[in-house]
């Protein structure tokens, strides 16, 4: 009943951090714009995108020290667990020296790559080095927040990253003010992810965990066991970073970097819908870990299902507010200027959609170490994406950019997650489309319909505050058709006992993750 109690606390507070997020990324986004400049703002934007490559050298091993903390901890094997941390830092002390050596070594290539004049070349060299280090800190600071996770202690990890996303914001404006302008970026977030670092030690210290990190302990024996799993999440973390960060470099180096401002709001507009699509099924990745352990299928089957219902559910009544209103919600945010046009906004919707059924089954996969097949389909993904990107955007621009995205994801993943559950699950592949992803999806057709006749021009679009208010009404028409007509009375008393937080038993909350029968129950708690 205690870990149940964390998954739910974890669900809600993954949810508060990630409106932190939004809201800071509202707030900063335009005044970042506004001190940067649309050219620099892009080069910061642009840079992100190539550092972002070189945390792929972790090789997949932050997500292996997640799966295999929960594992252990479930198994009880607590020395195997701290050999296996006590490896992985060492392992990580290393790769962070290399990609501290790749950094330097291509400072010098980076007013060629990006076309850089003037002060932005030094400043520019300046800003990848800090980067680089930032990446570093944070794979470290990521080892210890990850085991705070595979204890299903999202909640713990998740309010450091509250307070990290605090005092990055509070750094930024105060480093923008003070004329630091693009290094005082990135020495914000140098600052931040020293503190929550700090954080995470400090809560692994007074836990009672168990766990010992000393360098006697480390044994590259266990790697025998780690490696493949973590290779494939590797190759799975080079593939999304192909997919969804090469965009910005694309449109950089072949159009210009001027554009990848506009492209970037509107990614990072629709891309946040993704990101509130994935907090559930990411939060209880342990669980989708124990379960399999445990060999509990049912359990595992229900959850997932759940989950993949959710997730769409979630997803609908935000795009449908996107799409009708994105426009006008861009040009009061950070200008007209800035907006990337309707037709790329729309494709960047669809892809959204995908991901909101095949996310969790990638998460899933992940989870209970199933993820070959899915590998193999994000490689064929990525070389589609690069390839079609490059090529389109040479002859149509930014939509060609977009659309490289959404056909790669149409051929591969976004349906070849779901059949590979199925077959270790046995969830029949009808089943997950009728009763997961079909009945939010319907919800959302009239919600569309009411929203376009009634609400669009009900007040003017110029102004945030009534955007916010047609915003809620969306939500409000979509929750009332979903849980009218596409859920079950069980479904319905756990999403209101999501809502008000009213006790478990009572709410059927339970019935998130566990509730089969009173057998798998007992099963589980063992």
């Amino acid at each position: 009943m205690i870990e149940k109690r964390y998954i739910i606390r974890g669900i809600w507070i993954s949810y508060l951090q990630m409106f932190v997020g939004i809201i800071f990324s509202f707030l900063l986004t335009p005044i970042k714009i506004r001190y940067l400049g649309q050219y620099v703002y892009g080069l910061w934007v642009t840079l992100g995108s190539a550092v972002g490559y070189l945390g792929l050298f972790n090789f997949g091993m932050s997500t292996a020290t997640i799966k295999y903390t929960a594992e252990y901890h479930a198994r009880n094997e607590q020395e195997i667990l701290n050999k296996t941390i006590s490896s992985i830092l060492v392992v990580f002390i290393l790769i962070g020296i290399f990609i501290i050596l790749i950094c330097a070594g291509l400072t010098p290539f980076l007013p060629h790559i990006f076309n850089l004049t003037g002060d932005l070349v030094s400043v520019g060299k300046i800003v990848f080095l800090i980067m680089g280090l930032n990446l570093v800190l944070g794979l470290l600071g990521n080892i210890f927040g990850n085991i705070i996770y595979g204890y299903q202690r999202v909640d713990i990890r998740n309010t450091y990253s509250i307070i990290q996303g605090i005092a990055n914001a509070l750094l930024v404006i105060t480093l923008l003010r003070l004329g630091f302008g693009i290094i005082g970026l990135a020495i914000a977030s140098l600052l931040s992810i020293l503190i929550v670092s700090v954080l995470y030690l400090l809560f692994i210290h007074h836990s009672n965990y168990g766990i010992i990190i000393h360098p006697r302990l480390v044994d590259f024996k266990i790697f025998k066991e780690i490696v493949p799993y973590s290779i494939r999440s590797f190759v799975l973390g080079l593939t999304t970073q192909i997919c969804f960060k090469t965009d910005n470099i694309v449109i950089g180096a072949l159009l210009l970097v001027s554009l990848v401002t506009p492209y970037s709001v509107a990614y990072h507009l629709c891309f946040t819908v993704t990101t509130l699509i994935m907090k559930i099924p990411y939060a209880i990745f342990p669980t989708f870990t124990k379960l399999y352990t445990l060999k509990d299928i049912n359990s595992l089957r229900s959850l997932f299902l759940k989950t993949v219902k959710i997730s769409v559910a979630i997803f609908v009544p935000f795009a449908v507010f996107i799409a009708i209103f994105g426009h006008s919600f861009i040009n009061l945010w950070v200008g007209e200027e800035n907006y990337v046009g309707t037709s790329v906004l729309l494709v960047l919707i669809f892809i959204n959609f995908l991901h909101a059924f095949a996310g969790p089954a990638g998460a899933i996969l992940q989870g209970i170490g199933k993820n070959k097949e899915i590998m193999y389909s994000n490689v064929v993904m990525a070389v589609l994406n690069l390839m079609l990107s490059i090529i389109m955007a040479q002859k149509i621009g930014l939509i060609g950019v977009a659309l490289g995205t959404l056909i790669a994801h149409l051929c591969t993943a976004s349906w070849l997650g779901p059949l590979m559950v199925y077959k270790y699950t046995g969830l029949r592949v009808k089943k997950f489309f009728l009763s997961g992803v079909l009945p939010p999806f319907l919800a959302g057709i009239p919600t569309g319909v009411i929203t376009w006749i009634f609400i669009k021009d009900l007040f003017p679009n110029n102004n945030l505050f009534y955007l916010g208010f047609k915003g809620a009404m969306v939500i409000i028409i979509f929750a009332v058709i979903y849980l009218t007509i596409c859920t079950t009375k069980e479904e319905r008393q756990m999403y209101f006992g999501l809502l008000l937080r009213i006790d478990r038993k009572q709410a059927g909350i339970q019935n998130l993750a566990f509730q089969e029968d009173t057998n798998n129950n007992n099963s589980i708690r063992k």
